[in-house]
């Protein structure tokens, strides 16, 4: 199988427009979804805004009717970005949010439960505002932990172990950046959408650190993840839709497709499309660190997700 990488870095930007970029994310984050200041919309996002949720698009006032639930729901909500990866006109989030449910928003009932995660979000930004968005988080993981369906209980705050503070890129050249897009794209081709599950070690370095959603894990981790998917769905193929590289980072969202097989899945039998997110660090050819969103689970239909933001 041939792995087909469709980059989504249309134009070039000056290290200026990168910086403003993502200044733009940092105020989004901290400013509407954080400090609960929804006029500031207008500013920093295009009138013309898309939303490309999993399932359907949304315009802006789709989207910030739903941020403003989450908020109703968790009126202490803190949205951190950790992990800023910019090229072109696009810029790559990783996120950490933490809030107590003391309110009901987006379906969700008041539980009093603390909740916390981490999630992925790609803007295309223009002229200071963004124009689109892409996005992924676990609900699964949401969910449980605000204990409305089976699985694991409430976390102890600062499981998922947010950063001190926001992880910086560096730089790299054009030559290194290729080589580091190569990278990622080999590791979901060859490990996740062909099922190589040896080549963990030769792709992965030994001290590689997987930051998931909820907590933090190693290599074992990724390959136990990629084994049981892979007997889910055993005809898996992956492709890259979206690839941005800046230093020693790479972030991409990427599409699974395959035949269910599994059974107790409204999905099984079905052929069926996934979509994923992460964020990975590459050091001596080798990935060091990954930030992923990829709730299989979930997309399958295991449980009933509220409805908002997707």
């Amino acid at each position: 199988m041939r792995f087909v990488l469709l980059l989504l870095v249309p134009t070039l930007a000056a290290p200026g427009a990168l910086a403003g970029d993502k200044a733009v994310a940092r105020r989004i984050f901290r400013e509407i979804l954080s400090g609960g200041n929804f006029t500031l919309a207008g500013e920093l996002y295009a009138p013309d805004f898309v939303n490309h949720g999993r399932n359907r698009d949304v315009d802006l006032a789709t989207d910030q009717s739903a941020a403003r639930e989450w908020k109703k729901a968790f009126p202490d909500l803190v949205v951190e970005p950790e992990v800023l990866v910019a090229e072109g006109d696009v810029v790559a989030a990783v996120w950490h949010a933490s809030g107590t449910n003391t309110g009901s928003g987006n379906g969700i009932p008041a539980t009093g439960r603390r909740i916390e995660g981490r999630g992925i979000t790609f803007w295309r930004v223009a002229g200071g505002r963004v124009r689109e968005e892409w996005s992924e988080f676990s609900q699964l993981a949401l969910l449980q932990q605000l204990g409305l369906v089976p699985g694991a209980g409430p976390i102890e705050p600062g499981s998922a172990r947010p950063l001190r503070e926001e992880r910086a890129a560096g730089t790299a050249s054009e030559a290194d950046r290729a080589r580091n897009r190569a990278l990622v794209a080999r590791v979901l081709e060859e490990t996740l959408g062909s099922g190589r599950i040896a080549l963990f070690g030769a792709l992965y370095a030994k001290d590689f650190v997987n930051h998931g959603p909820t907590g933090d894990g190693g290599v074992q981790d990724v390959m136990d993840q990629a084994v049981e998917l892979r007997k889910l769905l055993p005809d898996l193929t992956v492709s890259v839709t979206r690839s941005i590289a800046e230093g020693n980072l790479v972030a991409v969202i990427y599409t699974a497709r395959g035949t269910s097989t599994g059974t107790g899945h409204p999905a099984a039998g079905k052929r069926i499309q996934l979509r994923g997110m992460a964020v990975m660090s590459i050091e001596g050819g080798r990935i060091r660190e990954q930030w992923a969103v990829f709730d299989h689970q979930e997309q399958l239909g295991a449980l009933t997700a509220p409805e908002g933001k997707r």
